[in-house]
C-alpha cells in the first residue's frame, strides 16, 4: 500500500463567482496571469465583468526621444508595434463578450493617444458596452491628439441617449454649454455630475434632475442649480478667476465645499439659513474672508484652509464632530460645543516658517482657546536667519504650569536644520502631546527622530534644569514615553525598543514612521 497523501489544491475548484470576488484584489497583468493556474481560473477570467484596458501595460516606458515636441510614435516601430499588440488584444476581448453575452459591470479604457485609423474601434467598442448592458465607463485619452469632431457631432444634434446614466465625469475635455446641456437632457436618471478644467465651458445650468445628489465643478464662472435631491455641492475656480453660483430648491444639502471664491461672512450666513441640514462645511482659500461668524444646530464638521485675511471665528455649533484650521495661528477663534461622548477634534496645519519666537505663544494661545482635543501638524521649514540665531541662541521659553495637553503632534521636517534641540524644546513648552508621530522616514525626517530620540531617552528622572524655578519644565512633566513603527498604508503601530528603533532606522524608508508615546 502507498503511504503518501496527495494534497488537493482546493484554490483550484474554487467557483467562479467567488474568483471573480478575489481578482479586484490583484493589479490587472497579475489578474491575468491567474488564467493560467487551471481551468477553472482561465473560465472566470474570461468572463470577468470588469475590464481595464490600459494601453500603457502594452507599451514601454516613454524614451527620451519621445518627449521631444516634434516626436510622433509612429517614428518608433516599437511602440507603434505595441499599440497594435493592444489594439487587436482589446477588439477580440470586446468581440468575445458581444458574442457570448457576457456581462459587463465596468469597464476602463486608458489610452495615450488616439488617430483617425483608432475611431472607428473605439466607436464600435463603446456600442458592444452599451450592448452588453456596462453599467460604469472610464474612458481616458490624452487630450493633445484626441479626434473629437464625431463625438461633437453627435453631441450638438443630440444623438447621444443615456436613459440609465448615473454618474458623469468630465476632466480637461473641450467642450461648449450647448452640448453639455445636450448630454444632460439625455440623462434623466444621472445622480453625481463632475466637470473639472473643461476648456470652453464658462456656464453651467442644471434643472429638471430629480435624482442628482452630487455636482462637483471646477473653472466655471456661473453656475446654477436647482434640485430638490441635492446633497454635496463643491465648487472650485482658479485664482483671480470670476465664480458665482445660485442653488434653489435644495433644502436636503449636507455637504458644501467652496474655494477660491469671493465670499464674505454675510454670504456665508445667508448660505447657512439657505441649507438647514448643512453637516459639512468646507472654505478653502477664500480671501476675502476676514472674520466669519458661524452659527448651525446641523454642522458636524468645519474646515478652513488657508483662508490668508481671516482674523476672527466664532463658532456656534452644538454638534460639531470636528474643526480643521490650516493656516498659521494668527485666528482668534472661540467654539461653542457642549461635552459629549465623542470630542470635538481641531487639526491645525500649519508651516513654522516664522521670524520671531512669538509664533510658539502665538499657537499655545490658539491650542489653549479650544474647548476641545486637539492634533496639530506642523511642517518644519525655512527658517530665516535672523529667527535661526535666536533659536540658536535659546536660553528657555518663559515656563508656565498650564501648557494645554492635545491629542496628537505630528511633525514633518523640510530643511535641514542644527537647531532641532530647541525647537523641539519650543514645541513642548507649547502643548504636552499625549502622541508624538513623524510619518515618512526620509533623511531629514530621520534627523529629527534621533534628535528626539536623544532628547526622551536622556532625560533625567529628576532634572536639575529648573531646580531654582517654581515651574517647572516639560521634562519635569514627563512621566513615561514608549516608542513605535508603523506602515503609512495601515498605520497599524509595533511596539519597539529604543535600543531596537536606534538600530533600525537606517534601514526604515518613506513608507514608514515613528510614533512616541508620552505619559505627561
Amino acid at each position: 500500500m502507498d503511504g503518501t497523501i496527495q494534497g488537493i489544491d482546493r484554490t483550484m475548484q474554487l467557483p467562479k463567482e467567488l474568483i471573480h470576488h478575489m481578482l479586484p484584489f490583484l493589479l490587472t497583468m497579475e489578474a491575468a496571469r491567474t488564467s493560467v493556474l487551471s481551468k477553472t481560473w482561465l473560465r472566470a477570467w474570461s468572463t470577468y465583468p470588469n475590464l481595464d484596458f490600459t494601453e500603457r501595460n502594452f507599451t514601454k516606458e516613454p524614451s527620451f526621444k519621445s518627449m521631444d515636441p516634434g516626436f510622433k510614435e509612429k517614428d518608433d516601430p516599437q511602440i507603434e508595434e505595441a499599440r497594435e499588440r493592444f489594439l487587436k488584444y482589446v477588439d477580440k476581448t470586446m468581440i468575445r463578450y458581444h458574442n457570448e453575452g457576457i456581462p459587463i459591470d465596468k469597464c476602463r479604457l486608458d489610452l495615450t493617444s488616439i488617430d483617425p485609423k483608432w475611431a472607428y474601434f473605439v466607436d464600435n467598442w463603446i456600442g458592444i458596452l452599451v450592448q452588453n448592458h456596462v453599467k460604469e465607463l472610464e474612458v481616458s485619452v490624452s487630450d493633445f491628439s484626441f479626434l473629437g469632431s464625431t463625438l461633437k457631432k453627435h453631441l450638438c444634434h443630440g444623438t447621444i441617449k443615456l436613459y440609465s446614466l448615473k454618474m458623469l465625469s468630465l476632466r480637461r475635455v473641450c467642450i461648449t454649454e450647448e452640448e453639455i446641456q445636450n448630454i444632460i437632457s439625455s440623462c434623466p436618471l444621472i445622480q453625481e455630475l463632475r466637470l473639472h478644467s473643461c476648456r470652453g465651458l464658462k456656464r453651467l445650468q442644471v434643472a429638471n434632475l430629480h435624482n442628482l445628489n452630487l455636482v462637483s465643478v471646477s473653472d466655471l464662472e456661473e453656475v446654477e442649480i436647482s434640485a430638490p435631491t441635492l446633497q454635496s455641492f463643491m465648487y472650485a475656480v482658479a485664482k483671480d478667476m470670476p465664480g458665482t453660483f445660485k442653488i434653489d430648491s435644495s433644502p436636503h444639502l449636507k455637504n458644501l465645499k467652496l474655494t477660491n471664491l469671493g465670499i464674505t461672512d454675510d454670504f456665508v450666513h445667508e448660505l447657512l439659513r439657505k441649507f438647514p441640514v448643512l453637516e459639512k462645511l468646507n472654505l478653502s482659500f477664500c480671501h476675502w474672508l476676514e472674520w466669519i461668524n458661524i452659527s448651525s444646530r446641523s454642522l458636524k464638521n468645519i474646515i478652513i484652509r488657508r483662508c490668508m485675511r481671516l482674523l476672527e471665528a466664532k463658532i456656534d455649533a452644538p454638534n460639531l464632530l470636528s474643526f480643521k484650521y490650516d493656516r498659521m495661528p494668527s485666528l482668534s477663534i472661540t467654539i461653542t460645543s457642549p461635552p459629549r461622548q465623542w470630542k470635538p477634534v481641531a487639526i491645525f496645519r500649519g508651516n513654522l516658517r516664522v521670524n520671531h519666537l512669538k509664533w510658539f505663544g502665538r499657537l499655545r494661545n490658539f491650542v489653549s482657546s479650544l474647548n476641545c482635543p486637539v492634533a496639530l501638524k506642523v511642517n518644519l521649514i525655512g527658517w530665516p536667519k535672523k529667527t535661526m540665531m535666536e533659536i540658536n541662541n535659546y536660553k528657555g521659553m518663559p515656563i508656565c504650569d498650564q501648557v494645554p495637553v492635545i491629542e496628537h503632534l505630528e511633525l514633518r521636517a523640510f530643511d535641514d536644520m542644527r537647531c532641532y534641540d530647541s525647537l523641539l524644546d519650543c514645541m513642548f513648552w507649547t502643548c504636552h502631546p499625549t502622541k508624538l508621530s513623524i510619518k515618512s522616514c526620509n533623511k531629514l525626517n530621520k534627523t529629527l527622530i534621533e534628535k528626539l530620540c536623544e532628547m526622551l531617552m536622556e532625560r533625567e528622572e529628576d532634572p536639575c534644569c529648573c531646580s531654582s524655578a517654581n515651574s517647572k519644565c516639560w521634562r519635569h512633566h514627563l512621566k513615561d514615553v514608549e516608542v513605535g513603527c508603523f506602515e503609512l498604508k495601515n498605520e497599524v503601530e509595533r511596539p519597539l525598543q529604543w535600543k531596537t528603533l536606534l538600530n533600525l532606522l537606517p534601514s526604515l524608508g518613506e513608507h514608514q514612521g515613528i510614533c512616541f508615546k508620552l505619559n505627561w
